[in-house]
């Protein structure tokens, strides 16, 4: 999804990377911080660029307003690197807003 999408039901990120472990994890905030979903997925490492696909899950019952956040983690530190974040609105798989 790009920034503003409407999602529905399932999530699908699908990339390019290249990561120090070649693992891609990703994860969707409510607007109350909520964690909604989290996942990971493999990618390139060490410089080669290979495609990564992470699916995402978030179990919400009515329109969500979000925040989809993708990363690769650094190994020394542990903490979040290339973090790409964009805000989406999520509905229940079948909702009338994605017919």
């Amino acid at each position: 999804p790009t920034g503003g999408d409407t999602v529905c039901g399932r999530v699908l990120v699908l990339g390019y990377s290249s990561s120090p472990r070649g693992v891609i994890y990703g994860e969707i905030y409510a607007a109350d911080g909520a964690l909604l979903a989290e996942g990971e997925g493999e990618g390139g490492a060490q410089g080669e660029y290979e495609p990564f696909f992470v699916g995402l899950n978030p179990e919400v019952e009515e329109e969500t307003v979000a925040l989809l956040s993708v990363y690769a983690v650094d190994l020394p530190t542990g903490a979040k690197i290339d973090q790409t974040a964009v805000p989406v609105t999520l509905y229940p798989a079948g909702d009338e807003a994605c017919q």
